[in-house]
């Protein structure tokens, strides 16, 4: 159990462990916000960045907003995710997501809570409404929208399954923005297509600042009908506490820190300005999303906005991204097909979606390592997946390239599959394309997937790097001398069996370490023999004399 009711609840406990940092001075939500928490993005390690809370936070025409602003309380690490999930590592990350799946916990209501401390209506949203909202630009320079990248809840108007799906919004006016939700998700292909068909809008519910167990529930594919506020509860180990919202019938987060309730058009739509998207380009193609009619705003006192970085990675998207896809895939493929799947990662290069990476058990035969292959190539998620065996670290790109390198036969090991959606991927159609419609041209068939086995399919030798005594004997020699640097060992640091090693390879291994190369050379003379044509291998053969 995460135990953390609310943001305020786990950004307390953050800043205990040194994981929060406070802006207090003025700073300009329109240009340096976004530009200060990329410094953090591409110039500081992973495992030393920091949730950043903006305290003082100003307008480029606007003085100080009353709201704060949280950036990365999302994806600013994935150590930051594991200390909102209660978890200790990625897998223990995976495994929580799957019993969260299979036990969710239904959410529970209530009349009340700390996100209508503060209800805005009618007039107000006219002369204030939006612009109470301190929602930073994400690329100044580039970005020609404001926006939030939050949960979305919506529900069928026949059958009233909920839905929460998290999407783009952009602000157009105080008290009007687009719903940029693509047609493919469940919000658009089912419930604003039934509204569309009784002639009435779509209710929907903006939540702002909600506990990362429902960001991530919104970002996942999750199959329709289920209920994903069960899941995050699940998540949670708690039920999450819901209220009414006050002018359309759905029911939002209690603890959220914002949220902004209205009604989506289904006969007008807006154009989408350039904005980053998750494969690290700005999207220029002017599509068309339907306009939003902002109904209601509703916040706690001194309630902060949480943007979702999108844009190169690393992003918030692109790890939440990424885990919810990787959760997600494991969950079908270790528990639904009981394939031998030890971790599933998407890393955030692959804009958390595009590139698959799965490490299977130890000792897995190639006939199970085909079983992956072909329930890939049945429903596999990614542009690219690669399967490598249990000894690579999916978090280690060089050990990536080894395994690809040095563990594949590309004829035999590399699958195109056609087919697929290349969604915002710029390569899947050309830039501009759709402009004017709801999505970009390219067909199904001009997309297509790779499938990648990069496991040893027989014995393979030893691992060239000394035995693990002889590596923890050489550490505490150097720990001796604190004048050296400090070493940060990665796996893997000490050599080890794969299958093909002999008794008397060791012996001879062991003669060398203890002085006696004499001996293998005399027992080497032994076997001295004359050179011979047959004795030529393939590299001889392509040598032209």
């Amino acid at each position: 159990m995460s135990n953390f009711r609310d943001l305020r609840q786990l950004v307390q406990h953050l800043e205990s462990c040194g994981k929060l940092y406070r802006f207090k001075e003025p700073v300009n939500k329109d240009t340096e916000i976004g530009a200060l928490f990329r410094v953090q993005m591409r110039g500081v390690a992973e495992n030393k960045r920091k949730v950043l809370l903006f305290e003082n936070v100003v307008g480029s025409a606007h003085g100080r907003y009353d709201m704060s602003v949280l950036s990365g309380i999302y994806g600013a690490s994935s150590d930051i995710l594991a200390i909102a999930l209660g978890c200790e590592t990625y897998v223990q990350m995976l495994d929580k997501w799957h019993q969260a799946l299979t036990d969710p916990i239904a959410p529970i209501m209530t009349n009340d809570g700390p996100v209508h401390e503060e209800v805005h209506i009618g007039a107000h949203l006219q002369t204030l409404g939006l612009d109470e909202i301190p929602v930073p630009v994400e690329e100044p320079g580039f970005s020609g929208i404001l926006r939030t990248g939050l949960p979305m809840i919506t529900r069928d108007p026949a059958t009233g399954v909920r839905n929460v799906g998290t999407y783009n919004a952009f602000f157009r006016a105080r008290d009007r923005m687009v719903a940029a939700i693509g047609s493919v998700h469940d919000a658009m292909r089912y419930h604003w297509r039934a509204a569309r068909g009784r002639n009435e809008g779509m209710p929907l519910a903006i939540v702002i600042g909600c506990t990362p167990e429902v960001m991530l529930v919104g970002s996942a594919d999750i199959p329709y009908g289920s209920d994903e506020l069960a899941i995050a509860g699940g998540l949670a180990g708690a039920p999450i506490e819901l209220v009414p919202c006050k002018t359309i019938p759905l029911e939002v987060p209690a603890y959220a820190e914002c949220v902004i309730e209205g009604v989506v058009s289904t006969e007008i739509a807006e154009p989408r300005l350039p904005f980053g998207e998750y494969p690290g380009y700005l999207n220029c193609d002017y599509n068309v999303r339907p306009v939003f009619k902002v109904t209601a705003i509703t916040h706690r006192k001194g309630a902060w906005f949480t943007p979702v970085t999108v844009g190169f990675p690393p992003s918030d998207t692109n790890l939440i991204w990424g885990f919810t896809h990787a959760a997600q895939l494991y969950h079908i493929m270790k528990y639904g097909k009981s394939l031998p799947i030890a971790e599933v990662q998407f890393p955030q290069l692959g804009g958390g979606s595009d590139f698959c990476l799965i490490r299977i058990n130890e000792n897995v035969s190639q006939h199970e390592v085909q079983k992956i292959t072909e329930e890939l190539e049945r429903s596999g998620p990614a542009k690219y997946m690669v399967i490598v065996d249990h000894d690579i670290s999916l978090a280690d790109p060089e050990l990536l390239i080894w395994a690809m390198s040095f563990r594949t036969r590309p004829r035999e090991d590399l699958k195109i599959v056609t087919g697929g959606i290349g969604c915002l991927d710029p390569s899947a159609a050309v830039t501009g394309s759709g402009k004017g419609k709801m999505e970009s041209a390219g067909s199904h068939d001009q997309y297509s997937r790779i499938i990648i086995n990069a496991t040893r399919k027989y014995p393979y030798p030893p691992l060239a790097l000394p035995r693990k005594p002889f590596m923890e004997k050489a550490l505490q020699l150097w720990r001796q001398h604190p004048d050296l640097p400090k070493p940060e060992m990665r796996e893997p640091w000490f050599g080890y069996e794969m299958g093909y090693w002999t008794e008397e390879m060791q012996r001879f291994a062991d003669m060398i370490t203890a002085g006696q190369y004499l001996k293998i050379g005399e027992e080497m003379a032994e076997r001295q023999k004359p050179i011979t044509e047959n004795m030529f291998g393939r590299r001889s053969q392509q040598v032209k004399l």
